[in-house]
């Protein structure tokens, strides 16, 4: 069953799961800039080689902390991330430390 979030109206919205089986091959290695909203699980990073921006919109509760934490664990060149309006039930906060940034 797909993960719920709520909309501005608080009905309950599905959550979106990214097609990313649809972008393998030459396109996955060409795509620099990805906007995902109410997204899970999030695509594997690690698959798109010249990601260097990435926007997460609207997450729903039950995306896992370890969903967030695989964003800076992927082995891509990411220099920009974008967290709006992403919620998580495990932790309230996520620390970031990036002392080379």
């Amino acid at each position: 069953m797909p993960a719920q979030s709520r909309h501005q109206d608080d009905e309950p919205v599905a959550a979106y799961t990214f097609p990313h089986h649809r972008l393998d091959g030459d396109l996955s290695h060409r795509l620099h800039h990805l906007t995902l909203g109410n997204c899970t699980p999030l695509p594997p990073l690690h698959a798109y080689e010249a990601l260097t921006e990435l926007a997460l919109l609207d997450m729903p509760e039950s995306t896992p902390m370890a969903a967030y934490q695989s964003v800076f664990t992927a082995r891509s060149p990411l220099w920009v991330l974008h967290l709006v309006a992403c919620r998580c039930t495990e932790e309230r906060r996520l620390v970031i430390d990036a002392p080379e940034s």
